[in-house]
């Protein structure tokens, strides 16, 4: 076997070593040409920008809590699925499905994804709910980071008392308490529902995000307890009690609500005025004969009886030795309610407008109440 000439040996290894220092030399700037290209892209292609939330002293971010970021016309979704009817499992819009921790209390997101103005909202039992801040745009971003200040929750402390009632003749077995975020007047979302509320003993919320709240206390009736007489279209019961109260919760405020619990008053709407309440028919002839009764509400039960009758030929119940009072409970029931007595049609409220000894009141009744000629109408 020839042996193998040792001088092309050594220039072949050096032909390898040469080409093993060019591809050193290349392997860097094929890199760098990479990493250009890439950042050449990544500028084309949609930016990362950062939120960060500022916490109030004491407070430290949950791991695993993602804030939310929804455009305007998710918002009542976003919002409706914060009820404890409606549990979820992913964020409720695509906008939060992108959004990634980037360090304590801060998140990135794809900018282009929010290319409209949007919100951003923080909704998570134990550490803060109901907290909702924008709309936000692009423009907003400093130095590609966007920073919101997250408020300290507020705190209600919540006691029902039972009044001069003892543990062991109380007319309720269970007392509860809902709490309501107030959307408007007469539209809400729920922060608790139905809640226990042990008796003598204080609950505490520590979750709440400022803002207008309705608490609502309720009592759940024994089975043996009647009720009153007279009441069987709205049933008056010992044990049914409700107590109500707006308020408007501050950053960091704790405010304590005590319900006490107070049997029924069957004479609350007594008093020194005189109402003339008007039943008419569509056409403004008298509504005499149709039965209708008339409730006081005293924010606590059912109406009060004040009146249960036939309307008179006049068209004209006149209610004497009556209250002008209307208590202060956060409902569209406050005053006197008058009510047509077969299939309970509401004719609608009153209430005392003026100081003078007596006040009339006119309701007419709708078009499937009483017998309207039917003719007449066109």
């Amino acid at each position: 076997m020839a042996r193998p000439d040792s001088s092309a040996l050594r220039q072949g290894a050096l032909i390898f070593a040469a080409a093993a220092i060019v591809l050193a030399t290349q392997a860097p700037l094929q890199a760098a040409e990479h990493d250009k290209a890439g950042a050449e892209k990544r500028a084309e292609s949609p930016h990362q920008v950062r939120l960060h939330f500022r916490l109030p002293e004491g407070m430290t971010w949950p791991a695993g809590l993602l804030p939310e970021i929804y455009p305007d016309d998710s918002r009542e979704a976003v919002r409706q699925s914060w009820q404890p009817t409606n549990p979820r499992t992913e964020p409720t819009d695509p906008y939060s499905r992108g959004v990634q921790p980037a360090g304590p209390a801060t998140f990135a997101f794809d900018m282009t994804k929010t290319n409209r103005p949007f919100y951003v909202a923080v909704f998570a039992p134990g550490f803060l709910r109901f907290f909702e801040a924008g709309p936000f745009q692009k423009e907003q971003f400093k130095n590609g980071e966007l920073q919101i200040a997250l408020p300290k929750p507020a705190v209600l402390q919540l006691q029902f008392h039972p009044g001069t009632a003892t543990t062991t003749n109380l007319p309720f077995d269970r007392q509860v308490v809902s709490i309501m975020r107030m959307k408007s007047r007469n539209m809400y979302y729920w922060a608790a529902y139905r809640k226990d509320l042990p008796l003598g003993k204080t609950a505490q919320i520590s979750d709440l995000a400022p803002g207008e709240y309705r608490v609502s206390a309720f009592t759940h009736p024994k089975s043996n307890v009647p009720i009153f007489p007279g009441t069987e279209a709205r049933p008056v019961n010992s044990g049914r009690y409700f107590e109500d109260e707006v308020l408007t919760l501050a950053a960091g405020e704790t405010r304590r609500i005590d319900f006490h619990y107070a049997p029924p008053d069957l004479n609350v709407y007594r008093g020194q005025r005189t109402a003339v309440v008007h039943i008419l028919r569509r056409d403004g002839r008298p509504a005499s004969g149709l039965k209708v009764t008339i409730g006081y509400c005293d924010g606590h039960y059912s109406p009060i009886p004040v009146f249960s009758g036939d309307v008179p030929k006049t068209g004209e119940i006149v209610l004497k030795g009556i209250t002008d009072r209307i208590p202060s409970f956060p409902s569209m029931y406050r005053g006197y309610v008058v009510q047509v007595a077969k299939g309970q049609h509401d004719l609608g409220i009153f209430r005392f407008q003026t100081h003078s000894d007596a006040e009339s009141f006119t309701f007419r009744l709708p078009l499937e109440v009483g017998d309207l000629d039917r003719k007449s109408v066109v």
